[in-house]
C-alpha cells in the first residue's frame, strides 16, 4: 500500500500527456472533417500500448534474471535512469506544454495535406509508446525504491483518473486547469526524482561501487512493535513508507544520500531560475 501514491502519480501524469496528444489530434481529424481517420489514431493507440506491455514484459523478466550483485547494480541504475527521464521530461513539458495544441495541429495537418494516413497512426502510436515506456521505467523504480509490489491499484487508479479527465476535456468540459494540474504534478515528480537519485547513490554504496559518504548520518526509525511490524513513521512503515515512495524519505541515510538529494534540489531550482530568467528576457526583446 505504501506505493499506491507514487504510482497514481507516475501513471496519472503519464496516461495524460498521451492521452492530451490523442485528444487533440481527434479534436483536429473533425473539425477538419477527417473524421474517417480516427481508426488510424486507435490503431496507433493499441499498437503502442501492445509495446509498451511487451517493454514491461521485458523489464520485469531481466530483473528476475540478476544475481544479488547485479540486481543491486541494476537497481541503481534504473534509478537513477528513471531520476533522468523524469527531470527531462518536467523540462521538455514545461516548454512546450503551452504550445502542444499548435504543434500537434501543424503536425496533422500536414499529414492531412499529403493524405498521409500513417502519419496519423505515428503520432498516437509514438505518444503512447513514448509514455508507456517512461510509465514500465518509472514504476519498476517505484517498485524497488519502496521496496513493494503491490502497485496495482494505484496505477490502474491514476489510469483511469487521466482517462477519465481526457474524455470530459473531448466532451468540452474542463473541470481542472491543466497548467495547475502540471505545476502540482511538476513538484511531485521532481521530489521523487530526488528520492530515486538518493536511493540510486545507496543502492552503488551497497554494491560497493562507491565507497565513500557510507556513514549514517542519523537514524530516526522508530523501534519495532512487539507483534514485529513497522511504526507509521518507520520508514517502511505506513506514512513514512509512503513518504518514501513519494519523496524519498528516509530514517537513516547515508552522507551521500543526503547530499545526493540536497545537490539535486538545488541543481534543479538552479536550472528552473535560469530559464526563467531567459524566458523573461526573450520576451523582452521581443517587445523592444
Amino acid at each position: 500500500m505504501t506505493i499506491m501514491a507514487a504510482a497514481f502519480l507516475i501513471t496519472f501524469r503519464e496516461t495524460l500527456e498521451a492521452s492530451l496528444v490523442v485528444v487533440i489530434v481527434m479534436t483536429i481529424l473533425d473539425r477538419l472533417g477527417h473524421a474517417r481517420l480516427r481508426i488510424m489514431l486507435w490503431n496507433g493507440v493499441v499498437v503502442g500500448l501492445c509495446a509498451s506491455l511487451v517493454v514491461a514484459i521485458a523489464v520485469r523478466w531481466l530483473f528476475s534474471s540478476f544475481g544479488e550483485h547485479a540486481e543491486k547494480i541494476a537497481e541503481g541504475v534504473t534509478m537513477l535512469l528513471a531520476s533522468a527521464l523524469i527531470t527531462w521530461m518536467i523540462f521538455w513539458m514545461s516548454k512546450i506544454g503551452g504550445q502542444m495544441r499548435v504543434r500537434l495541429g501543424a503536425q496533422a495537418t500536414e499529414h492531412l495535406s499529403r493524405g498521409s494516413a500513417v502519419g496519423i497512426f505515428l503520432m498516437s502510436f509514438l505518444a503512447v509508446v513514448r509514455e508507456g515506456t517512461e510509465t514500465v521505467l518509472f514504476l519498476q523504480a517505484s517498485v524497488l525504491h519502496s521496496q513493494e509490489m503491490f502497485q496495482e491499484i494505484g496505477a490502474i487508479a491514476g489510469i483511469a483518473f487521466a482517462l477519465g479527465l481526457s474524455f470530459l476535456m473531448l466532451r468540452g468540459f474542463h473541470v481542472l486547469s491543466l497548467k495547475w494540474v502540471f505545476r502540482v504534478t511538476n513538484t511531485m515528480l521532481i521530489l521523487f526524482a530526488a528520492g530515486l537519485l538518493a536511493h540510486g547513490l545507496h543502492e552503488f554504496q551497497e554494491a560497493s561501487l562507491i565507497m565513500w559518504g557510507s556513514t549514517v548520518l542519523w537514524d530516526i526509525n522508530p523501534a519495532l512493535l512487539a507483534d514485529g511490524s513497522y511504526p507509521l513513521l518507520h520508514d517502511h512503515g505506513v506514512i513514512g513508507g509512503t513518504l518514501r515512495a513519494l519523496v524519498g524519505y528516509n530514517g537513516d541515510p547515508t552522507v551521500l544520500e543526503v547530499g545526493g538529494y540536497a545537490m539535486y534540489l538545488l541543481g534543479i531550482g538552479a536550472l528552473w531560475k535560469c530559464i526563467g530568467d531567459r524566458e523573461i528576457g526573450s520576451r523582452e526583446v521581443v517587445r523592444s
